[in-house]
């Protein structure tokens, strides 16, 4: 009778055009089962699924390399919480291989379409990750790059570090008199954190917004630094190229950030 019943379920599962999933086991040992509808996803077609994935809160990264992040919040520009490797096993389905120790089981991760937006289930009791073109924007973009106050250099770059040198601007090779550095987050609230590597203090003293609260300049005990890349450049290809000590925005190896007081 029990092989019946788990006969007519796969059945009804396959009428459906769903693709059942196993769940949690509950309380009396019945494993569940998570239904996913994959019916309107053409196996001939399928879509794209290198990219950025979000919940709302956490952030999934499918990099065309093979490998994958994961992030607790929407911040990427911090540490993930989780790396490893994936892969597709069709145009319904496909597995996360994470690197923790203790290495955990492979993970199967189920698409389907809701309104036509492709999502997918890392796990039937929490929120479900949607497919998106770009990285959700964050504050940390507004800062990085490169802002000058007179003969003063300052750059933050996307490894988390930051780096403030004092030089001829206008020369083909600049001749720095005075270096500092060290590393910087921006949380999701807009509050920068730096912390000096040698320095008591490091020079950012005030960001200055404008009416729309977009980041214009940075108040210092130098004066008010104001950007000198263009922000419709400052974007994953780093524009400008290495910086002084062949460091460049694109270097995402990570960096522990500094913690809040």
């Amino acid at each position: 009778m029990v092989i019946l019943g788990y006969l007519l379920l796969w059945s009804s599962v396959q009428m459906s055009g769903a693709a059942p999933v196993a769940g949690a086991t509950p309380g009396d040992g019945t494993p569940s089962i998570h239904i996913v509808r994959t019916h309107e996803m053409n196996p001939e077609k399928p879509r794209e699924i290198e990219g950025w994935w979000s919940d709302g809160t956490r952030l999934l990264e499918l990099r065309v390399d093979g490998r994958f992040q994961i992030w607790p919040t929407l911040d990427r520009f911090l540490p993930p919480s989780d790396v490893g490797r994936w892969h597709r096993e069709n145009h319904a389905v496909f597995w996360l291989d994470s690197y923790r120790i203790p290495r955990p089981p492979r993970l199967r991760v189920p698409l389907w379409l809701s309104d036509g937006s492709l999502m997918a289930t890392l796990d039937p009791d929490e929120a479900a990750f949607s497919k998106m073109l770009v990285a959700p924007s964050i504050p940390a973009e507004s800062i990085i790059g490169t802002w000058i106050c007179g003969d003063h250099r300052l750059r933050f770059d996307r490894n988390l570090r930051w780096s403030h040198r004092v030089g001829r601007t206008d020369a083909a090779t600049p001749v720095h008199r005075d270096r500092e550095d060290g590393t910087w987050r921006m949380d999701l609230d807009g509050t920068l954190r730096m912390v000096a590597s040698i320095s008591a203090s490091p020079p950012v003293t005030r960001l200055i917004r404008n009416d729309d609260g977009r980041l214009v300049g940075l108040d210092s005990t130098h004066g008010v630094f104001v950007r000198a890349t263009p922000i419709s450049k400052i974007d994953g290809s780093n524009p400008e190229g290495p910086d002084d000590e062949g460091v460049q925005d694109t270097d995402r190896r990570p960096v522990r950030p500094p913690q809040a007081p």
